[in-house]
């Protein structure tokens, strides 16, 4: 038998797609462009929002926005890779023959990760042209180059494990996430040097000999740490898949019953279908496809509550942290709109569903309508409660300044701007793309990130910060209404 028979098939299905290397042009298109538009935004106007106009601050830019790329990958590329095979009913015809859980792993992570390795292969010379311009040591370079691999590696492989335990694609994105976020966030809260040294943000500090965020931790045990990490994983992983891929319904959880639900708990149900369909009937369809938002409080409430405790300290220091803190749980929000919102009218219309709601009474302003309040009552709750949490520890930090309050307007402006964006751009590419999976790349990448990365560019981005939300808000809007019932009627590609 061919050793490692499914990653050879892999690699010879990748060589011939077309994906393989427009990815890796499109990779390194975007970085090339946002760091053009970085230096002309610093010749041109003069500011200097990063220090003096040497490689430095631009190479610093490129590479945090390359650890991004790479955290990105593993959430958009494997962590749906062995459940959605799971769901089709395919991974236990692998089983039937002598493969082995590792053959099966390293098969997967190969043909979704050899995308991702040519893009940041693409990345890597774009980050070298700093040095020309000065600031920026050889050393420096390549210690960014072997941290962003090991990155990588981590982000890919915590996302094949998350894949392996788990069947539905939600619950594989939010333990993926939630795993990124404990390595990642949980060493800005934690004095314990030692635990840095698990913290993939905190590796690539390490590099630049630490930023006023966080100290650095030591680049060596860091790297080593995280690299074993991901080895870790996909060991987890291969054990993991032998024995997790007849999760279902018609199996069970091992040692676990399914659910039994009390005369109580069904009458209760009944009436919130009643309430829904008396609502809306797409209310409650869009309620069927959504999942419980508990996972959701329990992570954010607790580090809202964790900011305002730690703006009651005060400092620079401690500002800048509950800053960090906040961006980052905002944008796990947000995130979770973003992976909720296609959901609904992709499947709709993946079944055959959407072409028999489109022949009842409803109108589209109703299913849109419906569509949008099943999103209102699962977010609203622990979006509003945050914000509330947010607003106390800005007036707590601001005291008899009023820039915090400034900033933290600014903030809840744009972030209710984006959920507006999200929500409206959700339903178009759920309804126009081939799976929920690509919908949902889609969304992140051109509506969640691409108005976030104009905030290095001071004032002048602040346009774009606001237009590109307005932008996909209102376009998305128009498109749904006039095409709604075509894309229905189209065969799913």
């Amino acid at each position: 038998m061919t050793f490692l028979p499914i990653v050879v098939r892999e690699l010879r299905t990748a060589a011939r797609q077309k994906t393989t290397y427009r990815n890796r042009v499109l990779a390194a298109g975007s970085i090339s462009a946002l760091a053009i538009i970085f230096l002309l935004f610093e010749a041109l106007t003069g500011l200097r929002a990063f220090g003096p106009l040497r490689g430095g601050p631009v190479f610093m830019l490129l590479s945090f926005v390359a650890c991004l790329f790479c955290h990105l990958e593993g959430l958009l590329k494997t962590s749906d890779c062995l459940s959605s095979e799971k769901r089709d009913g395919t991974l236990g015809l692998l089983f039937l023959t002598d493969l082995r859980g590792y053959d099966i792993v390293l098969g997967k992570l190969t043909s979704t990760s050899l995308q991702s390795f040519y893009g940041l292969l693409a990345i890597l010379p774009l980050l070298g042209l700093p040095i020309l311009m000065g600031g920026v040591t050889g050393q420096q370079f390549w210690r960014v180059v072997l941290a962003l691999i090991a990155i990588l590696f981590f982000s890919l492989a915590t996302g094949m494990l998350a894949s392996s335990v788990c069947r539905e694609r939600q619950k594989s994105a939010n333990l993926t996430t939630l795993i990124f976020l404990a390595f990642n966030l949980v060493p800005l809260f934690t004095p314990l040097p030692a635990i840095k040294l698990f913290s993939p943000m905190m590796l690539l500090n390490g590099v630049f000999n630490g930023t006023k965020f966080a100290a650095p931790a030591d680049y060596f045990a860091s790297l080593a740490l995280i690299a074993l990490l991901g080895v870790l994983a996909l060991v987890g992983a291969s054990l993991a898949v032998p024995r997790f891929w007849q999760e279902g319904e018609a199996h069970g959880l091992r040692g676990r019953r399914p659910r039994e639900w009390t005369p109580a708990q069904l009458a209760q149900r009944a009436e919130i279908r009643r309430e829904q369909l008396n609502t809306n009937p797409m209310l409650w369809l869009a309620s069927r496809y959504s999942t419980r938002m508990v996972w959701l409080w329990l992570l954010a409430l607790p580090v809202a509550l964790l900011i305002v405790g730690v703006s009651l300290v005060g400092g620079v220091n401690v500002f800048a942290t509950a800053t960090a803190g906040a961006w980052a749980i905002n944008l796990v929000l947000l995130g979770r709109l973003a992976a909720q919102a296609p959901r609904c009218l992709n499947e709709a219309r993946r079944n055959g569903s959407l072409e028999l709601l489109l022949t009842t009474p409803l109108g589209i302003d109703q299913i849109l309508s419906g569509q949008r309040l099943a999103l209102q009552r699962a977010f609203l709750p622990v979006m509003l409660t945050v914000f509330i949490l947010e607003g106390l520890a800005a007036l707590l930090m601001s005291g008899s300044e009023l820039g915090v309050m400034v900033v933290f307007s600014f903030s809840a402006g744009f972030y209710l701007l984006q959920c507006f964006a999200i929500t409206n751009a959700g339903i178009w590419f759920g309804l126009t793309s081939r799976n929920e999976s690509a919908a949902t790349n889609k969304l992140v990448l051109l509506v969640l990130l691409s108005p976030m990365l104009c905030m290095p560019f001071c004032i002048l981005g602040i346009p774009f910060m606001i237009g590109i939300p307005l932008f996909w808000s209102a376009y998305a809007s128009t498109k749904i209404r006039a095409e709604l019932r075509n894309q229905a009627t189209r065969p799913v590609s």
